[in-house]
């Protein structure tokens, strides 16, 4: 099974394609670093965004943990909550979705761009696949392109008739 993957891995690659993405992305509330969990880590790289200016996360709405469309120092108080345990924020949480408020915010992310470039891409297939088959995954939300909140064979199909046959994926009906 595994060279199988790797066999369509390498041909994936062969036959790099890419499609700019325009969707928005689904998310999970709190997951600053995009790992698919609210933890530590994620107060630390916000807590260093807001105060210190490091880079942009790959999910900037992500990090406006009470949905009004800014960034304060409140959010940080309300993510060190939530990787506590002690509040619960706005949907989209605890599972990935998409954001119900309109407020001008948005992902650099969307379904199936594993690697966070802004692109679909044949390497964003390969990381699908190996997120899908091998369990290796950085951003599990990002491989869920059905939006059914599970990760499976029918994910990498819908990437992967998108990326070479440019069929649109499916509308995003978050659980």
């Amino acid at each position: 099974m595994k060279k199988c993957i790797g066999l369509l891995a390498a041909l994936i690659l062969f036959f790099g394609v890419s499609t700019t993405i325009l969707a928005q992305g689904c998310f999970i509330r709190g997951d600053f670093n995009g790992d698919g969990t609210v933890n530590w880590a994620d107060t630390t790289g916000f807590t260093n965004f807001i105060f210190l200016g490091t880079s942009v996360p790959p999910c900037i709405d992500a990090a406006d943990l009470d949905d009004n469309g800014i960034f304060t120092s409140f959010d940080v108080v309300l993510l060190l909550n939530t990787a506590g345990g002690f509040t619960i924020p706005p949907p989209p949480f605890p599972i990935c979705g998409l954001d119900p408020t309109a407020d001008g915010i948005t992902c650099l992310i969307s379904r199936g761009d594993m690697n966070s470039d802004g692109l679909l891409t044949s390497a964003d297939a390969v990381l699908s696949l190996n997120c899908v088959f091998l369990g290796i995954c950085s951003c599990a939300c990002c491989a869920d392109t059905n939006c059914d909140g599970f990760l499976a064979s029918a994910d990498v199909v819908f990437e992967l008739n998108f990326v070479f046959l440019g069929t649109p994926l499916p509308p995003c009906i978050c659980p």
